[in-house]
This record gives C-alpha cells, sequence and structure tokens, in this order.
C-alpha cells in the first residue's frame, strides 16, 4: 500500500483526492513532501474564491477589480511568498496563513453583503487586507524565518 502513495504525481491533484480518500493523512505528507508547492495551490485556490465571491457581488467589472488589491492582496504577498520559502514549515506557516485570510474575508463579505446590507457595503472591502495585516505581517516573518536553504 505504501508503494502506491509513491506514485502520487505533482501535478495529478485529481490522483491526490483520491488517495487522501484511501490513505487518509499518509497521502497528505506524501503530497506536501513532493515537488507540489501546497502553500502555493491553497493561496491559490483562497485567491480563486475571493475573486468569485468580489466578481459576483459586483455590478461592474472595474469596481471588481478595483477592490482585489485591497481585499486580496495579502494573499498576492503569500502567493510570492511561496516561491521564496522551502521548508514544510514555512509553507505549513504560509498555507495555514491563506487558510485563516480566507475565513476573515469570507467572514467579512458576508457581514457586508448578505447579513447587513447597505449602500456603502462595498467600502468594507477597501479595509479587508489592512485590518488582516497585524496577523498576516507575523506570518509572513515566521515563514521567512524558517525558509530554509533553497534546493539543489
Amino acid at each position: 500500500a505504501f508503494d502506491d502513495l509513491q506514485k502520487i504525481d505533482s501535478v495529478d491533484l485529481s490522483l491526490l483526492i483520491f488517495d487522501i480518500r484511501r490513505y487518509g493523512w499518509r497521502a497528505i505528507m506524501r503530497a506536501m513532501k513532493s515537488s507540489v508547492n501546497f502553500a502555493f495551490w491553497v493561496t491559490c485556490l483562497v485567491f480563486a474564491v475571493g475573486w468569485i465571491m468580489l466578481f459576483s457581488s459586483s455590478i461592474s467589472i472595474g469596481g471588481a477589480i478595483f477592490a482585489v488589491p485591497f481585499s486580496l492582496g495579502p494573499l498576492l504577498v503569500s502567493i510570492a511568498l511561496t516561491f521564496y520559502v522551502w521548508s514544510r514549515l514555512s509553507l505549513i506557516i504560509l498555507s495555514t496563513g491563506s487558510i485563516l485570510y480566507g475565513i476573515w474575508f469570507g467572514y467579512v463579505y458576508m457581514i457586508a453583503f448578505h447579513w447587513y446590507i447597505d449602500p456603502q457595503s462595498a467600502i468594507a472591502l477597501a479595509f479587508v487586507g489592512i485590518y488582516s495585516l497585524p496577523v498576516m505581517i507575523p506570518v509572513w516573518l515566521i515563514a521567512w524565518a524558517f525558509r530554509g536553504s533553497a534546493p539543489q
């Protein structure tokens, strides 16, 4: 059974999902040890979900594009950091930070556009990224501190 885990290809993520169901946490740990930059894909997924949320609630495309740097900017910094950190601990820290940011963004989005609807709700998106910086900056610094050496 363990030999099947070594067949996980870094490109075929559907196989990874199948192996998670079949082998559980061993498949997850194997994928994190492989050449898949897990933090990159998690952050890209959170960014894509945020992008879809922004575009689904915007009347104009320009308004949604204007909100992206303010509301999803910290995820862009995390995506950039995934190319410069190599240790598994750093990648786990960045993945956790991205997931927590996604939860924070979803919470603010739900408050602004579904729970307490107001004509000025969209202005809340300008502050989502700024208000997350007291948490995200330490996440980035800790991930950078444990970045490890570049692969040879």
